[in-house]
């Protein structure tokens, strides 16, 4: 915002995104009109099972599922999982084209450089929910409740305050 010259803004974010929305929103209320978060990739709730049930870091005897979301198997096979993610994210019948674009552009670098920025630290729940207590701008949160990403509980929870 500073680079632009934008004192105020509202925020729309995506998946991880929300994270950085919600900082700049809560530390810089000034700045921040309105925020909306798109299917939130925030810590308000648990991540679905699934996610959860195969380490990033270590080398899988399998690669079926969410066990593609790993390290090795996207150094390994980057089109696969890129493929095996965006086909959940977009689970609708007939979401083929935007699957296929996604895959695209996330071919568009590398195994290496998703790596290094994809997997950035989380924001641990006590603290996401201080963050939320603090923003006071108006907030609008999309969350499918068929979303296999992060899962509906993510964009759901009233958390403390009801401001979460």
């Amino acid at each position: 915002m500073d680079a632009t010259g934008t004192a105020r803004a509202t925020l729309v974010s995506l998946s991880q995104g929300a994270q950085y929305a919600l900082i700049l929103a809560a530390e810089h209320p000034d700045r921040v009109t309105g925020a909306v978060f798109i299917g939130p990739g925030v810590s308000l709730a648990p991540m679905p099972a699934e996610r959860t049930r195969y380490s990033w870091d270590d080398a899988l005897a399998t690669d079926e599922g969410w066990a593609k979301d790993n390290r090795h198997y996207w150094l390994r096979d980057c089109r696969g999982f890129l493929e095996f993610f965006f086909a959940q994210m977009f689970p609708e019948p007939h979401s083929s084209k935007a699957i296929e674009d996604c895959v695209g552009w996330g071919l568009e670098t590398t195994a290496e450089t998703l790596i290094a920025t994809g997997r950035a630290d989380p924001v641990d729940e006590e603290t996401t929910h201080q963050l939320c207590d603090r923003v006071s701008c108006p907030v609008l949160v999309i969350q499918g409740t068929a979303d296999q990403i992060s899962g509906a509980p993510m964009g759901v929870d009233a958390g403390p305050g009801g401001n979460s």
